[in-house]
Order: C-alpha cells, then structure tokens, then sequence
C-alpha cells in the first residue's frame, strides 16, 4: 500500500488518517484538504486498492473485498504505530472508516465521513438496489476501448443528471480515468458488501461522527444523516453548492469542517 505521510507545521498535535474514495489517488483527492488542518500534526494518506500508486506485485488488478481492504490497512497502522488518532473517509473511504472503527482495533478519537458509501438513503433496500445497478454499470470500466469512453459511460448510467459542462466533466472523467478497472472493483466491493451489512449495528459502533453531505447531494442522504443527527455523539454539516464531488469542488471548506470538529476536545 503506497502511503502519503505529511507532517504539519501547526501548533495541532493530531495524528489524521485520510482515506479516499473509490479509484482516485489520495493526493488528488486530500491535496487542497490537507492544509487546513490545523489541528493535526501527522497526515496519513494511503493510496487504497485499486488507487493510484497502490498496485500487486505484478501490477495488475485484481478484485478485492472490503474486508481485506480494512485488515491490510489495519496492518499498515499497527506497522507504522498508529494506534490513537483521528479517521477521515469519503465516499468507498467513508464505508472502510467506519468498518475500521467497528474492528475496535484502535482508538479513534473523532471520525469524519464525507458523502460515505450506503449512506446514501435511509431506505436499506432502496440502497442495495441502487448498489446492485452501480455494480452492473461498472461493465464500461472493464470492457471500454479507452479509459475516457469507459468512464463516460459508466457516469451516463449512474449520474445522467450530473453537470455537463466541458470544463466540469473533463475534471470528472479525467479523475475516474486513471485507473478505470481499480474504481471497477472497488465499486464492486462495495456492492458486495452492501449485500451481506447489517448498516444499524455498523452504525452503532461509531462514536464522536461527524458527517458532511453535499448541499446538491439527493435528499434522501440528508434524511438519513439528519436522522443520525439525532444521537448525541453524531454531527452532520451541508457545504453549500456541492454534490458528492465534495472534496474537490470545496476541499478548504471541508478541511476547515473537518479541522474544527477534531479541535473541540483538543
């Protein structure tokens, strides 16, 4: 697992891990994020599986599961000796941050979980059917002549409503691009663990949440995470003028969220 590890000049004193989402490098993802973080003093980054400069051995790809995804990277944190710290995940990130809190391996001060995957509804079977159609619409990625024609064809099916504009969607496309068949297989990963979670006990294991939804993102993620809200130890923030894309169209205003909600009990 390729690992970004920034240490910050700030007077913060956290240890921050930052985990992306699905097929997209952790440096594009986390770059304008990072230096808002005033409250922490160590930045971990891994580039997850089937993500930027994450291969095999071999260097091809190869499907994987959620659970293997969280117990290498378990083992990269126990290797690097970080057992206490603050846990940041977005999207494919958001679901292995709280499947990394519920191991109960670590002692994770504060989560973030910005537009997190199956959390996307409050209806459960409206989320496995939509996670169902997301792993059918990943065939482009697999069977496209180029990585460009793959990707559009994989968002015309899962978000023909997105903005189209030439400027917004060559940021779009060029960001999925770089590893097509990685975002195949962590799309997949997803699904397949959709099919067998039990979300309510997952969610039960988290402590001291805060989630950050997309102002533009559907309303029925921000039924579930007002819901979640309810609970004394769960926070939840919009950004305005954003979607799901959050981290790239606001990352200074996500990292200033992020870095006020770890800095409460500094």
């Amino acid at each position: 697992m390729n690992l970004h590890q920034v240490s910050l000049p700030t007077p913060g004193n956290r240890k921050v891990l930052l985990l992306h989402g699905a097929g997209v490098a952790a440096r594009l993802t986390w770059g304008g994020v990072i230096p808002q973080l005033r409250q922490a003093s160590e930045v971990l980054a891994p580039d997850l599986y089937g993500a930027g400069e994450t291969f095999y051995a071999h260097r091809s790809e190869q499907a994987f599961s959620i659970d293997e995804q969280v117990a290498h990277l378990a083992e990269v944190l126990t290797d690097y000796g970080w057992h206490e710290f603050d846990l940041v995940g977005y999207s494919f990130g958001g679901l292995l941050a709280m499947k990394l809190a519920a191991t109960g391996e670590f002692s994770i001060a504060r989560t973030v979980l910005v537009e997190p995957a199956l959390m996307e509804r409050e209806d459960w079977q409206e989320t496995l059917t939509r996670r169902r159609l997301y792993r059918h619409a990943t065939e482009p990625l697999k069977t496209s002549a180029t990585p460009e024609q793959g990707v559009t064809a994989f968002l015309d099916l899962v978000s023909p409503g997105r903005s189209k504009h030439p400027r917004v969607e060559r940021r779009v496309v060029s960001r999925l691009a770089h590893r097509p068949l990685g975002l195949a297989h962590a799309l997949e990963s997803v699904a397949e663990a959709a099919e067998g979670l039990d979300r309510e006990r997952l969610l039960a294991h988290q402590r001291q949440v805060l989630s950050v939804v997309g102002e533009r993102t559907p309303e029925p993620a921000h039924e579930l995470h007002r819901r979640l809200a309810s609970r004394p130890d769960w926070t939840y923030r919009t950004v305005p003028g954003c979607d799901h894309a959050l981290p790239y169209q606001k990352p200074a205003v996500l990292g200033d969220l992020i870095s006020a909600f770890i800095g409460t009990d500094a």
